[in-house]
């Protein structure tokens, strides 16, 4: 029994510099994007649809806590896949400030808050940790996940567009000739 004690100060020792990094990089990363970040708190503060907006990151880690038993026997390891997220978040952010739309701007700040908690507590606390982050992104602004849906949408419809012409053109060697003139003949043929 005396043996249990003592794992369980080494496991929570493990964790003691990474979560210093995490809170020093989230700090960071708050204080860089600080613009962002108030006017994701203003929206709450005006706003009476999103002043629950206030009650989120307590819910988040209120959720966190409720999986401690699951965390702490966990090694945090970090992880450079992440990096490259936050590099393509930056970028969006980027333009997002460029084009003048907040509400981007507001959506990506949080996915890279997200993703620098995987970066720095890597990949296995990240998948624990899941459910709260995903609840910190959904519903800290609620305006922002249909824009960013609409935004989304419209990507996938111009992706969709690009795949249509490639496979096309891959097609295209089986369509050699009028290809509307074989869909009328087609049409014809089956008594339209």
């Amino acid at each position: 029994m005396s043996n249990s004690p003592t794992q369980a100060q080494s496991a929570l020792a493990q964790w003691r510099i990474p979560l210093a990094l995490l809170l020093a990089s989230l700090v960071w990363l708050l204080a860089w994007y600080f613009d962002t970040a108030w006017s994701i708190v203003s929206t709450w503060e005006r706003n009476e649809t999103f002043a629950h907006g206030y009650l989120i990151v307590p819910i988040s880690l209120y959720l966190i806590w409720t999986r401690r038993a699951e965390l702490v026997p966990m090694t945090p390891r970090s992880d450079w896949w992440p990096v490259g997220l936050l590099a393509a978040a930056g970028l969006g952010w980027l333009l997002a400030e460029l084009a003048g739309v907040v509400v981007i701007r507001q959506y990506v700040l949080v996915a890279m808050l997200v993703l620098t908690i995987t970066a720095v507590l890597g990949r296995r606390v990240g998948w624990a940790l899941a459910f709260p982050l995903a609840f910190l992104e959904r519903w800290s602004f609620p305006e922002a996940r249909h824009r960013a849906f609409f935004v989304a949408g419209m990507l996938l419809l111009v992706l969709g567009s690009l795949l249509r012409r490639y496979c096309w053109r891959t097609l295209g060697e089986y369509f050699t000739g009028d290809v509307q003139a074989r869909i009328v003949a087609g049409y014809r043929a089956a008594g339209f």
